[in-house]
């Protein structure tokens, strides 16, 4: 079985502005980058990009993507899984945090018979 775990996390620029306009590449346009959102680092002030890596149980890379920077982790793996797909890893497990965990990607995960394990927050209950 091989183990993809995915994890993202927040880059910030020593900018003041967000983008505004879309940017184009190879006669692709992109949409703007650079967006203000959940700062992982704490830096809410500065726009960001949010950069997701795939890894395996040795931690070579597989693949990565950047995204806005008000992307939200959740929003991501439907991406991240068809991307993915064009790879041919076999008999393949996803493994993501708690911050990838929805109902919506259970069942996207799970289509294909997609195997996978999500990171589930658990709360405590306060004493009596």
């Amino acid at each position: 079985m091989d183990l993809i775990f995915y994890d993202t996390t927040s880059l910030h620029f020593e900018v003041d502005e967000e983008d505004e306009i879309a940017r184009k590449r190879d006669d692709r346009e992109y949409g703007p980058l650079r967006k203000r959102g959940y700062s992982k680092n704490g830096r809410e002030d500065a726009p960001q990009i949010v950069v997701g890596l795939a890894v395996t149980r040795e931690g070579l890379p597989v693949r990565s993507w950047v995204f806005s920077g008000d992307t939200a982790d959740v929003t991501t793996v439907e991406k991240v899984k068809e991307d993915l797909r064009d790879w041919r890893l076999g008999r393949c497990m996803f493994v993501g945090d708690a911050g990838m965990n929805s109902e919506e990607n259970h069942r996207k995960l799970a289509l294909g018979n997609g195997k996978y394990i999500l990171e589930r927050r658990t709360f405590s209950r306060p004493a009596a």
